[in-house]
């Protein structure tokens, strides 16, 4: 992230959360791990991001990906 800085992050059960501080306009790109601890096929949802001051600004990303865990 070269335009941004994270300022609060939780790691959650069910998510991640993030606070940035963007230090300018454009894309930023923000990568997380998904540990899974349960065998199975899972849909990867789509991010979600919005402005916690201006609720008018927020977008919804891509979520079209799977992730496979097999068993060991």
């Amino acid at each position: 992230m070269q335009n941004a800085s994270v300022v609060h992050q939780e790691y959650r059960d069910d998510r991640y959360v993030a606070a940035l501080k963007l230090d300018s306009y454009g894309t930023t790109h923000l990568l997380y791990l998904a540990r899974a601890v349960t065998p199975g096929t899972y849909r990867v949802p789509p991010p979600q991001v919005e402005s916690m001051y201006r609720p008018n600004l927020q977008a919804i990303g891509d979520g079209q990906g799977e992730m496979t865990v097999k068993a060991r």
